[in-house]
């Protein structure tokens, strides 16, 4: 998954030029478009790992920690994106590509600590293997 995932996203950022201009994007907005779309198509690498562990952890049995790490990320969302997005912290709003890649890069962070205890709860991983790779 995180082959296709990257095969995506590389596609994703070739095509972004004659997908907006094919939608009438105006040249006036294609480089911000273009700063936008970039750090989203390098979110969907981030974004697959936590959907697949999830649906690991849902086949054992578990549909608890899946949800619960939804639900976690979610709050976490709520939270952070109106403080980087609209500059809660700051005096002026900067909604630029550095903030959501914070944003993003925080949720992927927040994911994978849990996505590592329900895999370690679930006894998918023992903490003894992680020293051997």
């Amino acid at each position: 998954s995180l082959v296709l995932a990257f095969g995506a996203a590389w596609l994703g950022i070739v095509t972004i030029d004659p997908v907006f201009k094919l939608l009438g994007a105006p040249e006036a907005l294609m480089p911000r478009i273009r700063e936008y779309m970039q750090v989203w198509y390098c979110a969907v690498i981030l974004l697959v790992l936590p959907m697949a562990g999830n649906s690991v952890i849902r086949a054992t049995g578990d549909t608890g920690t899946p949800g619960r790490i939804m639900v976690l990320s979610a709050l976490v969302n709520l939270i952070v994106d109106p403080i980087l997005i609209f500059g809660l912290l700051r005096n002026r709003p900067r909604g630029r590509p550095d903030e959501w890649a914070c944003c993003l890069c925080s949720e992927f962070l927040l994911d994978f600590v849990c996505l590592c205890l329900g895999t370690i709860k679930n006894r998918l991983l023992k903490i003894e293997d992680l020293g051997k790779f």
